[in-house]
């Protein structure tokens, strides 16, 4: 008998429509929250996203994030992240990519210029706020190791 062992990813992907962004009436720093999700190969692990409207720190971009809530489940999880703004027909606008690394509980993922207002709100509104709808998208890949199982088959005996 012999092993293999593979890193191998799982993946999850959640797309949030926020519907008539452009009355968003939060402030700098005021954030809305998707509906949490969770995923059994992420340990059933409860994730939200948040965005910011004007801004974290600077209002003249969006801000997006991922964050994990704490769980019972294991501490850290290895993943891989990427964020990103989809026009209609689902292709990539705007996108940030989170290299491997372990996530703890309560840890975020994201940036505080993730997008500049002007451009979604005005100059690119129609490929970022069809029916001002924005579509935000996040893929999530945990890192796993899987043992393979290689048997060889016994010489039939005589």
């Amino acid at each position: 008998m012999a092993s293999k062992i593979d890193d191998i990813k799982e993946c999850v992907t959640f797309l949030w429509n926020i519907e008539n962004f452009s009355y968003c009436w939060q402030n700098r720093e005021e954030r809305i929250w998707s509906p949490n999700f969770t995923s059994e190969c992420m340990e059933d692990t409860e994730w939200s996203l948040n965005l910011y409207p004007r801004g974290n720190l600077d209002e003249n971009y969006i801000a997006f994030y991922l964050q994990r809530h704490s769980s019972n489940n294991l501490e850290n999880l290895e993943i891989e992240c990427e964020l990103a703004f989809l026009a209609e027909d689902g292709s990539v606008l705007e996108m940030t990519k989170g290299g491997k690394e372990a996530f703890d509980a309560c840890d975020w993922f994201g940036s505080d210029t993730f997008a500049e207002r002007e451009v979604v709100l005005k100059a690119k509104r129609d490929s970022f706020l069809p029916g001002d709808t924005l579509k935000a998208h996040c893929r999530i890949w945990r890192w796993i190791k899987k043992i393979w199982r290689v048997y060889k088959s016994l010489p039939e005996q005589l």
